[in-house]
Order: C-alpha cells, then sequence, then structure tokens
C-alpha cells in the first residue's frame, strides 16, 4: 500500500531552540505529520553520563497528547566522543552518556538511537582512532540490541571528522559490525560534500538505511527545499526506484531557521507533499 504524502514527511525540533517543545509538537500537528526526528538537547531535553535528566517527562506527554510518534532519537553529542582513549575518564563518560540516550530511546517507543562520530584528533593515527571508535559502537550495539535499540550512524562533514566524512567509512563499520544491528541514515545534505549519490548508498548499505534525512543544502549547511542546489525531484526518483518507503526528516541544523521555525516547516512540508504526491 502505497504511503498518503504526509505519513513520510517527519518533522524534527533542531531549528526549535529558541522555542519551547510545546510549541514545536503543536506546529507538527498543525502540518499533519504523525513523525518525529527527536533532537536530543537543551532547552526541550537534557540528559548526561551521571544518569540524570530532565524534560523526558514533558516530552513523553506532549508527543502522546498529540499523537506524535517518535521514528529517532539523535542526542546532542556535546563533547562525549566515540573516539576517546580506552581507560579514560572521558571514554566512560562517553559510554554512560550514550547508555542513558539508549535507555531513553526505549521509553520513547523509538526504534533507532542516531549518532555521527565526530571530533576525531588530527594527530592520531587513523588506526587507533578506528579501534576505539569501533569499539565503542560494538558496545553500545549490544546495550542497544537488549533495550530493542539500534544505532544508526550518519556521515559527519569534514570539519567534524576526518574518517567519517567518507562514505567507505560506513561501509567498513557494516562490515566490522556486520552480526551487531548496526543501521546507518543518509543526509541528503552530504552528498554533493562527499560527491556521492543515492543508488551508491543503496547498492552499499541497502536494507541497512534506517531513514533519510530529506534536506536541500548550499555550501552553508542544509536549507528548506528551494533555497539550496539539490536536485529534488531528481533525488526522490532515485529513492523510490531504490525501494525507499521510509521516513524523509526535515533536519535542518544551524542557525539559519531558529527564528522562525514554524515557517521553515511549512515551506518544506507544503514542497514535499506536492513532490511526493506526483508520483502517487
Amino acid at each position: 500500500m502505497q504511503q498518503a504524502p504526509s505519513t513520510m514527511i517527519a518533522g524534527s525540533n533542531v531549528h526549535y531552540g529558541r522555542y519551547s517543545f510545546r510549541y514545536f509538537v503543536e506546529t507538527q500537528a498543525e502540518l499533519g505529520l504523525t513523525q518525529i526526528e527527536l533532537w536530543g538537547s537543551t532547552p526541550h531535553l537534557w540528559c548526561n553520563h551521571l544518569g540524570r535528566e530532565e524534560g523526558i517527562d514533558e516530552i513523553s506527554r506532549l508527543l502522546y497528547g498529540s499523537r506524535l510518534a517518535v521514528s529517532a532519537f539523535a542526542p546532542r553529542p556535546y563533547g562525549y566522543s566515540l573516539f576517546s582513549e580506552p581507560g579514560s575518564a572521558l571514554r566512560e563518560a562517553t559510554l554512560s552518556y550514550y547508555r542513558k540516550c539508549i535507555e531513553i530511546a526505549s521509553r520513547l517507543q523509538s526504534r533507532y538511537l542516531c549518532l555521527v562520530p565526530i571530533g576525531d584528533c588530527a594527530d592520531t593515527r587513523e588506526d587507533a582512532l578506528w579501534a576505539r571508535c569501533s569499539n565503542a559502537l560494538h558496545e553500545l550495539c549490544k546495550t542497544a540490541k537488549s533495550h530493542g535499540v539500534a544505532i544508526v550512524i550518519g556521515e559527519a562533514s569534514p570539519q567534524e571528522s576526518r574518517l567519517f566524512s567518507r562514505f567507505e567509512a560506513l561501509t567498513r563499520l557494516r562490515r566490522g559490525l556486520s552480526t551487531s544491528g548496526l543501521k546507518f541514515f543518509l543526509d541528503t545534505s552530504r552528498l554533493g560534500t562527499h560527491r556521492e549519490n543515492i543508488a551508491q548508498w543503496f547498492e552499499k548499505l541497502g536494507e541497512d538505511i534506517a531513514f533519510v534525512r530529506f534536506v536541500d543544502s548550499r555550501w552553508a549547511g542544509p536549507r528548506v527545499w528551494g533555497e539550496g542546489c539539490l536536485p529534488a525531484k531528481r533525488l526522490w526518483l532515485q529513492l523510490s526506484q531504490a525501494g525507499y518507503t521510509g521516513p524523509l526528516v526535515m533536519h535542518l541544523s544551524g542557525d539559519r531557521y531558529q527564528d522562525d521555525p514554524a515557517a521553515a516547516d511549512r515551506r518544506n512540508v507544503q514542497f514535499l507533499k506536492g513532490l511526493i504526491g506526483e508520483g502517487k
């Protein structure tokens, strides 16, 4: 059965940092959306490696009241690092933080916890960085599996990571952690920067692609569709040809839309409904 356009579109609170979570939820409901990617950051939600949290009860209540489902939970990395040295305080704090995030994802009935490995040191050998990151992910995948959650990895920008701004790093992770349940998400704003394409992603990662952050882009980062330079119709056609039927997340990170995030979402939803509807 084909989905209606609105059922494929997922909101994100990543650009609502100057507004309450209630305002975000009310906006998504007005737009007729049924799912979101929850960006786990203050002022909406706060948790740390010591097991403390604030905001989760209010978020749960508002989501339940609006019948919004959390398709993915993407906690803000703050200063935690999957590349931290084994035995260090930062390593233990990082694992504790993400284990707490896995618990929150489970409580919110989210299938996925999204991570982007960032912060690898330029003067540390790549083999050492790779070992640290893959070992940390192996541990987190075990915890996630016990909670009915899957870890989902996405690409970083070249400014965030020299290892994970390469598509090859994701395919290598898939081979190394093939039995862990690790998944991946595709971010269209990275495609042009990394000179990649959707066909390549589905050829190499296929059924392990959990969802897509479907946004326009320019040199300054993600944009509302029509404000960047990506070929939306071509990208949507390629996703359709690959058999993708998952959510299209409007993840508009950065400061560009912080003043009026609802207006940005309205423009995006109107555009996406028209785009998806063309192929129905």
